[in-house]
């Protein structure tokens, strides 16, 4: 795997394949944590850069996909919650394997090539899911769906790492990518509410991903590409070993795995927990589960902002105590009212968790052991995508669906522990 250089910014998001700017690095303008870009003068072209935002928009497009297709592919198929949830290890197996090999597909195809790679990965495989084959091969597609979704999301961040003003400009890309999370559960509940088939959904997604290649196609027309990914000479000297098996490398990977684990398990495994579990409206819940996406992106702005002024450590840990003490709520009480609000709120607090930990995780950690230690992070949480949410469904399969608030609660538990663990880089 190549080495990989993060901007560094307070809100940073990891994202495999970033390729930062060395000669930023070398020359002391950008440290980890501190962004010295906003004192450039230079700005970046509008179209490239709507274009990277409508690619993380598609990104979104796709995360949110999982919530209501669940049901809808348990009915189709006529399978169990275990069964079904086997689409979550082979999109992640898809996701981390391209993850891990991104670099050797940037050196021999290029940037350019290496970009429209994922876009058509995405649209292969929402054009093929929704012919509605056997399960097998839909569990096929979806290595080719998460394929698509790795190479995409790094080639977003290797164009924004570059530009001036990155911290902002990722802080908006976050943002963005949690529309397209709020967007799919949205329209997926308008499909179903018409009583049209589940194959729509997917028709709606091979539609975005569509317009994603003509925008990248029009938008990245005439704009010079950085075809060769730039070299770390400090990384390379650093052993790799040191750097993963690092303590603040380990601990860093885990809690990063469980937050995508909760965030993965909310998004996909929740629906059926408010229909199924709290007995809620189908088209309601649909729209509660849009909340959940909704309030993730709009606390990735605002509890961004606060995690900035006031410091990560502290914010962290009063975000996830709360969402303990929701969580909790949403196992203990049977109002439907209730449990959706939580459900929302949950959503909200959870949104600053990924980037405040890899803020925290760089001022920790010495900046050559940075590439290969956020590399191993990066994998991690293909990781967490796949196994909590598989577990949620078996478990799920054997106790019924009121273990989903458990799961979580547990997740969360664990996930607080490992961040009282983690030292204050202010210490």
């Amino acid at each position: 795997m190549r080495s990989t250089e993060f901007p560094a910014s307070e809100h940073t998001q990891l994202l495999p394949g970033i390729q930062g700017n060395q000669d930023y690095i070398e020359s002391g303008r950008i440290q980890c944590g501190h962004s010295q870009n906003a004192s450039k003068t230079t700005k970046p072209d509008l179209a490239p850069l709507l274009t990277v935002n409508f690619m993380s928009f598609m990104s979104g497009v796709n995360e949110g996909s999982w919530s209501l297709l669940i049901p809808c592919l348990k009915s189709y198929y006529g399978i169990s919650d275990h069964t079904v949830a086997l689409i979550f290890p082979s999109y992640a197996a898809g996701y981390f394997v391209t993850a891990c090999c991104n670099g050797a597909f940037v050196h021999y195809l290029g940037q350019r090539a290496t970009m429209f790679l994922g876009a058509l990965g995405f649209l292969a495989a929402f054009s093929a899911i929704m012919q509605g084959f056997s399960f097998p091969v839909t569990v096929a597609f979806m290595v080719v769906q998460g394929f698509g979704a790795a190479l995409l999301t790094a080639s977003e961040n290797v164009y924004i790492a570059k530009l001036p003003n990155s911290t902002w400009l990722f802080s908006i890309l976050h943002a963005v990518y949690g529309a397209g999370a709020t967007v799919t559960p949205l329209v997926s509940t308008m499909i179903l509410a018409h009583d049209l088939r589940w194959n729509f959904i997917y028709l709606f997604l091979s539609t975005v991903a569509f317009i994603n290649i003509c925008c990248m196609l029009v938008g990245f027309r005439n704009v010079k590409l950085d075809d060769k990914a730039l070299q770390s000479s400090a990384s390379n000297k650093i052993s790799y070993k040191e750097a993963v098996f690092n303590r603040i490398t380990m601990l860093g990977t885990i809690y990063i795995a469980i937050f995508v684990g909760i965030q993965l398990t909310f998004g996909s495994w929740g629906y059926i927990y408010l229909t199924e579990g709290r007995q809620g409206n189908e088209e309601i819940m649909g729209y509660v589960v849009t909340g959940f996406w909704g309030g993730m992106a709009i606390g990735r702005l605002f509890l961004g902002y606060l995690a900035n002024r006031f410091g990560e450590k502290s914010l962290t840990s009063i975000c996830n105590s709360m969402s303990l003490i929701l969580v909790g709520q949403l196992w203990l009480s049977n109002d439907i009212v209730i449990v959706c609000i939580v459900f929302v709120v949950v959503g909200f607090l959870q949104a600053p968790v990924f980037t405040t930990a890899i803020a925290l995780i760089c001022k920790l950690l010495p900046r050559e052991l940075h590439a290969t230690a956020l590399g191993c992070i990066a994998a991690g949480t293909s990781v967490g995508a796949a196994f909590f949410p598989f577990i949620t469904g078996a478990l799920s399969e054997i106790y019924g669906i009121s273990t989903f608030p458990v799961v979580c609660f547990a997740m969360l538990a664990v996930m607080q522990c490992i961040w009282m663990i983690l030292p204050d880089h202010r210490s």
